[in-house]
């Protein structure tokens, strides 16, 4: 099967794919260096032989239409700047018959609320001294990642009604939302409707 890897990021989800079986898995970021980076992540893996990489926009993709039997979207959608626009573009090289997995940050309470007060007091902060520091006191690079991400990158927050609407509107049958299984997750609860779970939220 033809997998489409949206946004490649470090490569590895691409190169996940790749190990389960896919015949072929394409990545697609906006950034050069993650191209780059990826890239190599899949020398290291000894997997480029059934991958490649390509620069170029969600909202835009550089494929022909029905290019794809699997699109994996993680954590990419709700960055953009044309929410609809995106999941219409992936419907559109996605063949019939095909399936596609997305990840989205929905809209749930207070750590919405926070993230975008943040976003305000770290305007005029550059993000090279936030990365700068948090190297400096010993952080984990992905958690740096995770950190500038939340604090720069653009979000568009939507609700799970929102998200269906959407997927059902661009052509999607919408069919199952996974759980991600954990006990404690306070979010993953109030999805599950626990007893109070919204309340403690």
């Amino acid at each position: 099967n033809r997998i489409l890897r949206e946004e490649c990021g470090s490569g590895k989800f691409a190169c996940a794919i790749s190990r389960l079986g896919a015949r072929h898995v394409t990545g697609v970021d906006l950034n050069k260096n993650s191209i780059a980076f990826a890239g190599k992540q899949a020398v290291k893996a000894n997997l480029d032989h059934k991958m490649d990489f390509k620069t170029g926009s969600v909202c835009e993709l550089p494929f022909d239409t029905d290019s794809f039997d699997f699109i994996w979207s993680n954590g990419v959608i709700h960055h953009t700047t044309d929410y609809s626009g995106a999941i219409k573009d992936i419907y559109r090289v996605l063949k019939k018959g095909g399936q596609f997995f997305i990840y989205v940050n929905g809209r749930w309470g207070m750590l919405e609320v926070l993230t975008d007060a943040l976003k305000e007091i770290c305007r005029s902060i550059p993000p090279s001294f936030i990365k700068n520091y948090c190297e400096s006191i010993g952080m984990h690079t992905g958690r740096i990642y995770w950190l500038i991400d939340n604090l720069y990158a653009p979000y568009e927050w939507k609700s799970r009604e929102d998200v269906i609407s959407i997927l059902e509107n661009a052509g999607f049958q919408v069919n199952k939302q996974l759980t991600r299984g954990l006990e404690i997750d306070q979010i993953e609860m109030v999805s599950q409707n626990i007893p109070y779970a919204r309340l403690k939220y």
